[in-house]
């Protein structure tokens, strides 16, 4: 056993060298074997939990994903244009989201 298979990493590590949006990191695990495995933090008032995944497995998918053996939805990946596209729609709809939510706010507060 080496030192690499004790390594575990959260999502938002592994999402760059797969080149995928980070909430599709679980979902593309799951579907090409990554090991991944749940932990839990702990303060004095609450307990969150997250998800790591495996440095050697998360290596093993990259590799199979640059030379073609293994693939993801276009739509997930930060490096094509349907990844870019749906990106952008994430980001207008946040935008639109928030937009109405200061609009709410704003008539409520004229109105009272």
């Amino acid at each position: 056993m080496t030192a690499d298979d004790d390594i575990w990493l959260r999502g938002w590590h592994i999402a760059p060298l797969w080149r995928v949006r980070p909430k599709h990191v679980r979902a593309v695990a799951s579907a090409h074997g990554v090991r991944s495995k749940e932990r839990k933090t702990t303060s004095s008032t609450s307990e969150t939990s997250y998800v790591v995944y495996h440095l050697k497995d998360a290596q093993r998918l990259a590799e199979n994903l640059d030379n073609g053996t293994a693939s993801v939805d276009p739509r997930w990946r930060t490096d094509t244009p349907q990844g870019r596209r749906a990106v952008v729609r994430d980001v207008l709809i946040g935008c639109g989201v928030l937009f109405l939510v200061l609009a709410l706010i704003t008539l409520g507060l004229l109105h009272t």
